[in-house]
């Protein structure tokens, strides 16, 4: 009989390495959209012209949004995956419960979030760059970005896709306890994009949601509405994964 016991922590830091290791597969997957997005978006972006006394300056403005809404698709994706059961049983290959599994689940999707949200807001260069030499265009920045200001967008972007990978990941783990919100959650979102009061002018539940957290001025009071929804989603998913049928 063996009287060793095997800390939390340690069999957190086992799976979440594990994930590390496992899991490559979905930061290649992110690479690649992230490619296609960075092409699309210096291909298609928005321009105008302005012509005056025989001359024509045509502009065009290049964005990394399509980037960042690829990102946040894969984020979500990504995070459903990992609640499938062919992701859950890997983790009965260590001494584990469902805490350290969900934990450890988390953790890999911070960590995978804060790179996808990194190179999201570095592709912005690369954009540019991809501009300049294909349409021949010199580069001028509409506002002058500081590095302070630059690191404050860089950071709302790594947790709008923590937020993404929370919200998939609660959702994945809802469809793995009862197959109906598949039809559920999609009915919801698309009902909630619609639906109004008795006068027209009033928002929808989605504009009302969207506006509390994406429409904040101040990145202090954004960054606490990110954190404390995750954290709220993430004790979530510790409640609904108890309920999930064990595995003999």
């Amino acid at each position: 009989m063996s009287f060793a016991s095997v800390k939390f922590s340690d069999v957190v830091k086992k799976q979440y390495a594990f994930k590390v290791r496992s899991y490559m597969g979905s930061i290649l997957t992110l690479i690649f959209l992230q490619i296609i997005a960075i092409f699309l978006a210096s291909s298609t972006a928005n321009y105008g012209s302005h012509g005056s006394n025989g001359i024509t300056i045509t502009g065009h403005m290049y964005s990394s949004d399509m980037v960042l809404i690829f990102t946040f698709l894969w984020a979500v994706i990504t995070a459903i995956l990992l609640t499938t059961k062919a992701y859950r049983y890997d983790d009965h290959s260590f001494i584990a419960t469902r805490n350290s599994s969900n934990l450890a689940n988390v953790l890999y999707l911070l960590s995978a979030s804060i790179f996808a949200g990194v190179t999201a807001m570095l592709s912005s260069f690369l954009i540019k760059t991809i501009g300049y030499f294909v349409h021949e265009v010199h580069i001028y920045e509409r506002v002058s970005i500081s590095v302070i200001e630059y690191m404050t967008g860089l950071s709302a972007s790594v947790l709008y896709v923590c937020l993404f990978a929370m919200v998939g990941y609660v959702i994945g783990l809802l469809v793995q306890w009862r197959r109906l919100f598949i039809v559920v959650i999609p009915v919801l979102f698309i009902g909630s994009m619609f639906s109004t009061n008795t006068h027209h002018s009033n928002p929808t539940a989605l504009e009302v949601i969207t506006s509390f957290i994406f429409q904040e001025s101040s990145f202090l009071l954004f960054s606490v509405k990110i954190i404390v929804i995750c954290v709220v989603l993430f004790l979530s998913s510790m409640v609904i994964s108890k309920r999930l049928e064990v595995r003999l």
